[in-house]
């Protein structure tokens, strides 16, 4: 007994013929007690294990109606959130059964908010942390830079091809001393170069699918092709297919009918000038119906016609020796209609002779035209 009131300690949950009661209250208040609690308080995020000392309440009609939890909230915090406790009367059980839905989903949205809340603060104190990093001391704001490359800047090399070839004139090097020479090229019978080149070949890259520039040999020359209509001799006496005489008979078109073919392997066919000559260009067309590569070209000029006295060596491409010539430096090329220019910048001969060892293209030797350009005034 204290102040005229029964304090009297029982159990949470007391059975009485099969119905639970909470402090051997009515089920009916037991529940209507939870949904305040649940509304008001949400105590089990303070407080895991509660202790209570409940006190009956008389309304005056009989058995106390409510519960009064004696353990306060444990720390402040807690004392805002949760209401007191104060007795349960028969007039406001309808109230609380009525408001204990709504006041439950309002805690829950106002956890969820403050979760929320806690959540974009720690990452806008991430990211301050982030740019805070990025400034240099005084609170000044640098803007990131990229770091400076240190790969050297790609160059391209200088170009050391002249825009057209100039032999050395005879009266001097001086460009107004020199002229092109004028030549007679066949129509072509297709465009451009092939850009794979086979294996084994060596081409002039910086020359490979561009158009020859113009060709200068010095004023007064008067330069004329001396073997237009020439005999012409060859290592296969008997070609495979043409004449000899279409060597050197002018027409220089890629066609058929038009040029000469000689045995496989190593040949060589021989031009007669007649006489002595001073030759400046010699013009070299194998066969250009398609873009082969003959092998092994070695041209040679000299005044005897057995080549084995005063032979001098105009051209040779034959890279590995094989023809016996010695290494050739000169690059081999795909036929075309442009032909191949041999300069020979004024030697003397009367004989000239074309080597070839067959073609990417099959083992035969062909040859369409050749001239010889040699001095004929001044």
């Amino acid at each position: 007994m204290h102040g005229g009131r029964l304090i009297q300690s029982r159990p949470p949950f007391v059975s009485r013929g099969g119905a639970r009661l909470l402090g051997g209250v009515s089920g009916e208040s037991q529940r209507a007690t939870g949904r305040r609690h649940a509304a008001f308080g949400v105590r089990w995020f303070f407080r895991p294990t509660w202790c209570y000392t409940f006190t009956p309440i008389s309304d005056g009609e009989g058995l106390a109606s409510g519960v009064v939890p004696r353990i306060p909230p444990p720390n402040p915090t807690a004392r805002l959130l949760f209401a007191r406790s104060r007795p349960i009367n028969e007039q406001n059980t309808n109230t609380e059964e009525q408001g204990g839905g709504a006041g439950s989903v309002f805690v829950v949205i106002l956890g969820i908010v403050v979760i929320l809340a806690a959540v974009m603060l720690f990452m806008n104190v991430d990211s301050k942390g982030t740019d805070e990093g990025a400034k240099p001391e005084g609170g000044t704001t640098v803007a990131a830079t990229a770091p400076a490359s240190t790969e050297p800047a790609t160059t391209e090399p200088a170009t050391t091809e002249p825009a057209a070839t100039e032999p050395a004139a005879t009266g001097g090097d001086s460009k107004e001393e020199m002229e092109v020479l004028e030549l007679d090229l066949p129509n072509p019978v297709f465009a451009g170069t092939p850009q794979k080149i086979p294996a084994g070949v060596r081409i002039d890259k910086k020359r490979h699918g561009k158009e020859r520039p113009p060709y200068f040999v010095p004023k007064g020359l008067n330069l004329k092709n001396v073997a237009d209509g020439k005999a012409v001799t060859s290592s296969d006496a008997n070609p495979i297919i043409g004449s000899l005489d279409l060597v050197t008979d002018g027409d220089k078109e890629a066609l058929d009918g038009r040029y000469v073919e000689l045995a496989p392997g190593k040949q060589w066919l021989q031009i007669d000038l007649g006489k002595e000559q001073e030759i400046w260009v010699i013009m070299l067309w194998h066969n250009h119906l398609d873009p082969r590569v003959y092998k092994d070209v070695v041209v040679q000029i000299s005044n005897d016609p057995e080549f084995k006295d005063g032979v001098t060596t105009v051209f040779n491409n034959d890279h590995d020796n094989s023809s016996g010539f010695g290494v050739g430096e000169d690059y081999e090329y795909f036929e075309h209609a442009e032909g191949e220019l041999i300069p020979v910048k004024g030697k003397m001969a009367r004989y000239v002779r074309c080597w070839s060892n067959g073609s990417t293209a099959d083992d035969q030797n062909h040859y369409t035209e050749v001239e010889v350009f040699a001095k004929t005034g001044g």
